[in-house]
């Protein structure tokens, strides 16, 4: 009985090890952040502070257009510029407006850097004084309505990192900079609404 148990107990940790471990752990932080994310934009919006001077760093976003064989992208970047301190494990999010999930070819409206193996470190006098974040989004100019026009700029963000060890964390809502050639695109469509 006793040479049973010890095969018996490591076959039920193997079994309990991959029950419990089969997640991924890159996966599970970007879940956690997407989560975290939602669920402060539709329950403590008053997070994403609207004014972004920062003590650490400039942020910005843009949203540019591109036709590739005929197939229309909206891309969002948003950058993090200017440290003035060394902002080391820099993790970056960001999330569209709920609402253009259903006004863009895509199945979450979500980006982050959290799955990269090697965040970046910037700093003011370092060999990387700047980061981006970006996305391209299939754009469906049967989906661009006066709604669209009213929310596609809105970029809810956030921005994790350590300096000196101590752990930083913001939440933004940006009001993201459309290029020209978005706005015209986006003009030539609103012509058609109703």
């Amino acid at each position: 009985m006793k040479m049973l148990a010890k095969p018996l107990i490591a076959c039920t940790t193997i079994i309990m090890l991959l029950i419990a471990g089969c997640t991924d752990p890159n996966h599970r932080g970007q879940s956690k952040e997407l989560s975290d994310m939602e669920s402060k934009i539709a329950y403590q919006p008053e997070v994403f502070l609207t004014d972004v001077v920062n003590d650490h760093f400039n942020i910005t976003a843009t949203i540019n257009y591109r036709n590739k064989e005929n197939v229309e992208y909206i891309i969002y970047e948003m950058f993090i510029e200017e440290p003035k301190v060394e902002m080391e494990q820099l993790q970056m999010s960001f999330h569209l407006h709920p609402q253009m999930l259903s006004k863009i070819g895509t199945t979450n409206i979500f980006e982050s850097n959290v799955l990269f193996d090697n965040l970046p470190t910037i700093a003011p006098d370092g060999t990387s004084t700047g980061a981006s974040l970006f996305r391209a989004f299939l754009l469906d100019p049967s989906k661009v309505d006066r709604e669209t026009l009213e929310i596609y700029t809105d970029l809810y963000v956030k921005v994790s990192y350590q300096v000196d060890r101590e752990e930083y964390v913001h939440y933004f809502k940006l009001n993201a900079e459309p290029s020209d050639e978005l706005v015209n695109v986006f003009h030539n469509t609103a012509m058609t609404l109703n």
